[in-house]
Order: C-alpha cells, then sequence, then structure tokens
C-alpha cells in the first residue's frame, strides 16, 4: 500500500503495482471489465460507442494500476495486442458507468469520495458526475 499526498496535509491509500500479483487479477476489478465487454458487445449505435469508450478507459486504468495487457486479455478471451490497442489512460468514468458495472450504489461511491479513494470528481454542464478510471480501479482493487 503506498500514501499519496493530496495536499492540505491529506493522504489516501493507493494500490502500488507491486501490490498485484502477476498472475492474478482482482475479482471486483475483473467483474466490471466483463461487464464492460458485455455491454459494449451487446448495444448498439451511440450506446454502443459509450460502451467502447467506457471499456477502453478501465482497460487504460487496470494498465495504469499495474495489471499486465496479458492477464487483462485472458479476462476478457481477447488478444494482448487487442488490449494495448483499445487502452486509454487517463479517462473518467461516468457515476452511472461504475454503477452499473460494480452494483455500488450513489452512496457508496460518495463514501469513497469520502474516504479519498476517488481523488477528484469532474462535473459536465450537464451535471453528469465522473470519477478518474485510474481511481476507480484502484477502489476496486483495494476492496
Amino acid at each position: 500500500m503506498v500514501k499519496q499526498d493530496r495536499g492540505r496535509g491529506q493522504s489516501r491509500d493507493l494500490v502500488s503495482p507491486a501490490a498485484f500479483r502477476g498472475d492474478e487479477l482482482a475479482p471486483r476489478v475483473a467483474t466490471a471489465l466483463r461487464r464492460a465487454h458485455l455491454a459494449e458487445a451487446n448495444a448498439a449505435g451511440e450506446a454502443r460507442r459509450e460502451a467502447w469508450r467506457t471499456t477502453r478507459e478501465l482497460l487504460g486504468a487496470a494498465i495504469a494500476a499495474g495489471y499486465s495487457a496479458r492477464i487483462l486479455a485472458e479476462c476478457l478471451g481477447v488478444s494482448s495486442e487487442s488490449i494495448r490497442t483499445r487502452a486509454e489512460r487517463d479517462g473518467w468514468l461516468s457515476v452511472t458507468a461504475v454503477q452499473e458495472l460494480t452494483d455500488l450504489d450513489a452512496g457508496a461511491l460518495r463514501s469513497w469520495r469520502s474516504a479519498g479513494k476517488l481523488s477528484q470528481e469532474l462535473r459536465s454542464p450537464q451535471g453528469v458526475v465522473f470519477y478518474p478510471a485510474l481511481d476507480v480501479v484502484r477502489a476496486l482493487a483495494s476492496g
């Protein structure tokens, strides 16, 4: 576990890449990835594009968190090259996407935010709240 200084004397626990066992994907991260991949396969039109972006941002966050493309590819039944090509770092996930992928409610996400597991939020002009995908993956991995 690594502490990250958030300024103003605050810190939060982060799961360091070294904390991951190289051949094992945290169960909650695996579930979120599989749900994102399934949503993408079952969607059409604009919903499919949005599901594709969500999967892409989740993959990028998982790689940034220290998971290998190989273990992510095994989880989804695709090639490692596909993972590397699709992954987008520094992505943001909407609260709705996080809830659908994790079965967490808005209250749980607020608790994560209060506990420092989610470093910041972004609010669109329409009022949609987004969290950094990397924070979401790290929070899922930490349990």
